[in-house]
């Protein structure tokens, strides 16, 4: 063999050698956005990802079947930006869209944004950085600031009542608080271990689920205060716009009870079990409040809703 020929094979052993390692570089954050007709406001949002300063991560950009012109928005992002991997599929609802891009993940933690809301550019490098420091199956950032049209108003947090404390080790005094999904990231086998998916009915308030099992089976939880996280206000969003009928009120209660039966399942102390079923007996009375007017006017919703409180119970003094 001659040496041009050597010099060949020696140059394409390198090159695939580097090409294998940029393919398997270790992705610290997958970020999951799902987008449903979102054109109004998915560049700002994925401007935002572009300039996040943490090297080591990627987008995963999934398209709910929108009927608008999001997808070509990705499309122009995913050509300039190698980062950013986009899918398209049809319109199932937010929580199969999170749970496709969950299983799609490579990343040590994962991550979400809602496809109208953007970050602070060192949002994922600060909260990925803590985490780390602390080997942490959740990392979460005390800032939400709630924008609508030109006005910015920072949302109370229940952490923010703990003062001068990077991390717990328990999680569940936010079971109160449980709702956002988007505001923390996720250790991946965290997720995985404890079968922590979204939950894929559609609900308005299904990050509940997700944020009520993370507080109830997280071990260590660290906070981060110098990223922020901008939650877009607008007229027609989900959150904006809350459906409190009597349907809704009893598919949430169905919820609830599928969270009882897991902490019943949980190996733990009987006396962390009564600490969690304590808050959530609280949580499910101050979801109830919620839905005070079809509650209180309506005797077969009532009725209805006592028998879930007597599975509650059931369930709680169910021996083990």
């Amino acid at each position: 063999m001659n040496k041009y020929k050597i010099f060949i094979l020696i140059v394409l052993a390198l090159v695939s050698g580097i090409c294998f390692f940029i393919y398997n570089q270790k992705i610290s954050v997958s970020v999951i956005v799902p987008v449903y007709n979102s054109e109004k406001y998915l560049e700002t949002c994925l401007d935002s990802l572009e300039k996040q300063t943490l090297d080591s991560i990627e987008f995963i950009v999934i398209d709910d079947g929108s009927t608008d012109k999001s997808y070509d928005i990705m499309q122009k992002y995913a050509k300039k930006d190698k980062r950013f991997k986009i899918y398209s599929k049809e319109n199932e609802g937010v929580g199969k869209t999170r749970n496709l891009g969950i299983k799609l993940a490579k990343g040590e933690y994962i991550g979400f944004v809602d496809s109208d809301d953007y970050v602070s550019n060192d949002y994922f490098g600060e909260l990925y950085n803590v985490a780390k420091k602390y080997d942490a199956d959740v990392s979460i950032t005390s800032n939400v600031i709630y924008v609508k049209g030109n006005e910015h108003q920072r949302k109370w947090r229940a952490i923010s009542k703990v003062d001068n404390k990077e991390f717990f080790n328990d999680l569940s005094f936010l079971i109160d608080d449980a709702g956002e999904q988007w505001d923390k990231i996720y250790k991946k086998s965290f997720l995985k271990k404890n079968i922590i998916k979204s939950y894929e009915e559609r609900l308005w308030f299904e990050d509940i689920w997700f944020s009520t099992l993370v507080a109830i089976y997280a071990k260590k939880i660290v906070i981060d205060t110098k990223g922020v996280y901008f939650y877009n206000v607008r007229e027609g969003s989900l959150s904006a716009v809350w459906d409190t009928s009597g349907k809704y009120l009893l598919q949430g209660l169905g919820m609830y009870k599928k969270i009882f039966e897991r902490v019943s399942l949980m190996d733990i102390t009987d006396g962390r079990r009564h600490i969690l079923y304590m808050k959530l007996r609280n949580k499910v009375s101050m979801f109830i409040g919620i839905f005070h007017e079809v509650y209180n006017k309506d005797e077969e919703i009532r009725d209805k809703v006592g028998v879930y409180f007597q599975d509650f119970e059931n369930i709680v003094h169910k021996k083990r």
